[in-house]
């Protein structure tokens, strides 16, 4: 983020169009029952931020999470 507002009024805004999915996640709990699109924006994601990601929530519980290989 930058540090001033003269540095924020430099900024250019760059949008990317993903897909998007309709499938219910919430009984997905294995990376492989994910849908592609998820998949997609989860890499899209590691890629533009550096950050490897390695659990997906699916629903509102704390135990609804998936693992991602």
């Amino acid at each position: 983020m930058p540090g001033s507002l003269e540095d924020l009024a430099k900024v250019e805004v760059v949008y990317e169009k993903l897909k998007g999915w309709e499938k219910d996640i919430t009984k997905c709990v294995k990376a492989e029952q994910l849908p592609k699109e998820a998949i997609d924006y989860i890499r899209f994601m590691e890629r533009h931020t550096g950050v490897k990601v390695s659990w997906v929530g699916t629903g509102p519980s704390d135990e609804a999470m998936v693992q991602l290989i």
